[in-house]
């Protein structure tokens, strides 16, 4: 589309994350075409979320800068003539000083006269777009029946070893409880008495 409006593109970026990747575009395009291209790119966007146009009106400072131009070649020809008729070597030096001065007050001048004339002859359009990416799902892997046996086995080994641990862990309770139970076992036997039994009379 560029091409067919004398436009061409005079700067990029382009930025990506995990959701989009977005672009950036400066084009240059001819004044006369600025409005066809703007709104030809406007209808090739699938949702537009912003557009915004700005003119600036340049034409008294274009119109300035020429009349400017214009006073000061007037005034470097008038120091032209001065000079040619100067005879005194101070008066020559005095207008060549003049001269010189007046020149470049017209470079400079004519420079942003040119380069005003560039921004009149051209736009600028800056459009910013973007690609929605899709949505990338991380499948889990499925591991094969080896890998999966040998899983089991790794937790269950960890699991008896964590029984063992807890067993271990209580072995002093274990120990005492065998002692204080051994000994309240001593004291019930050492305490009973059996009285004998009386003989049973015969009638």
């Amino acid at each position: 589309m560029l091409p067919r409006f004398g436009a061409s593109v005079v700067s990029e970026n382009q930025s990506k994350s995990e959701m989009e990747i977005r672009y950036q575009l400066s084009i240059k395009v001819p004044a006369t075409a600025y409005d066809s291209l703007y709104l030809g790119l406007s209808t090739l966007a699938a949702h537009l979320d912003h557009r915004y146009s700005n003119v600036e009106d340049v034409t008294e400072r274009y119109y300035d800068l020429k009349t400017r131009i214009r006073n000061k070649k007037a005034l470097e020809q008038r120091y032209l003539d001065l000079l040619n008729k100067a005879v005194v070597m101070k008066d020559m030096l005095e207008i060549e000083a003049q001269l010189n001065q007046v020149r470049t007050e017209v470079e400079q001048l004519e420079g942003q006269f040119n380069y005003l004339s560039q921004q009149v002859a051209f736009s600028t359009i800056q459009l910013s777009f973007y690609e929605v990416l899709p949505y990338a799902y991380d499948k889990p892997t499925r591991r094969g029946f080896g890998a999966r046996v040998l899983s089991s086995l790794a937790t269950g080994w960890q699991g008896f070893l964590s029984f063992l641990v807890g067993v271990l862990a209580l072995w002093p309770f274990f120990c005492l409880g065998r002692a204080f139970g051994g000994s309240s076992a001593s004291g019930d036997k050492a305490g009973k008495h059996v009285s004998p039994r009386a003989p049973l009379s015969r009638a």
